[in-house]
């Protein structure tokens, strides 16, 4: 096989089906639960990406991992996790009003760079239970046990320094699918790049006038579909959308009530 031009097209081709072929080997172990609630962002273009790639929206029963994409990030990625938190609780409360409650955990170090959330910030400061500042393996037994209480609808695990192991994230994804309850994971960019068994993976970066940059990087649901590299922008609607964006990008407009943690 040559070195020149058809030679490297060859060569992406062959990469190419060879990570086909381990996508189908995979997915015969992994096997895609098509059934079981799903949850919208209330973000249209994202909406309409999960509607077709993940069954009409993000699985509740599932892990859904959120990584700063900057050490100066864990703030924002905070504030998506509360977001999709409230979503999440809104589509279990459409079924039980029972399951109303937030659970909220930080790590030591969490909390000595980021502080204690702002509770008044929270979109269910008024049914919020906290867990202040414990080691790593201790919150995520927290959020094991948690996840079998009917009255927690959603769970938000943060952890700034370091990332669950794949035993511990597979042992959380498997008992968030056999009650259909959603545990979020918030992780600080010094935790990126750990083996994970979440159901969905996100890397959020601030921009310009208050906005995110969401970018998908894994989607449980979709051996053959590739998440968009480039990801979305979301900025709050009572702000100008005066940031230039990609063609292949379209400005998202969410309601203004996120404020970004301290």
């Amino acid at each position: 096989m040559g070195k020149g031009p058809q030679g490297k097209s060859e060569i992406a081709a062959l990469q190419r089906h060879k990570i086909a072929r381990l996508r189908s080997q995979i997915s015969r172990f992994e096997p895609v639960i098509e059934t079981g609630p799903r949850a919208v962002t209330g973000l249209r273009e994202i909406d309409a990406y999960l509607a077709a790639h993940a069954g009409g929206g993000l699985a509740v029963g599932g892990v859904h991992e959120i990584t700063a994409a900057r050490p100066g990030d864990m703030s924002v990625a905070l504030g998506f996790a509360d977001y999709l938190s409230q979503k999440f609780i809104a589509s279990l409360t459409e079924k039980t009003a029972s399951s109303s409650c937030l659970l909220y955990g930080q790590t030591h170090a969490c909390v000595r760079e980021n502080g204690q959330p702002y509770a008044t910030a929270l979109q269910h400061a008024d049914r919020l239970v906290y867990l202040d500042g414990v080691s790593l393996p201790d919150l995520m037994w927290a959020g094991e046990e948690a996840l079998g209480c009917a009255a927690i609808g959603c769970i938000i695990l943060a952890s700034i320094d370091e990332a669950p192991n794949f035993t511990f994230s597979r042992r959380l994804s498997m008992a968030a699918r056999s009650v259909e309850r959603p545990l979020i994971l918030a992780l600080g960019a010094a935790a990126s790049g750990a083996a994970s068994a979440a159901t969905s993976q996100w890397r959020v970066k601030a921009i310009a006038n208050n906005g995110w940059q969401l970018t998908l990087t894994r989607l449980r649901a979709s051996y053959t579909q590739n998440p968009p590299s480039q990801g979305w922008q979301v900025f709050p609607q009572a702000e100008p959308l005066s940031v230039t964006s990609s063609p292949a990008i379209k400005p998202v407009s969410v309601p203004p009530p996120l404020r970004v943690l301290n």
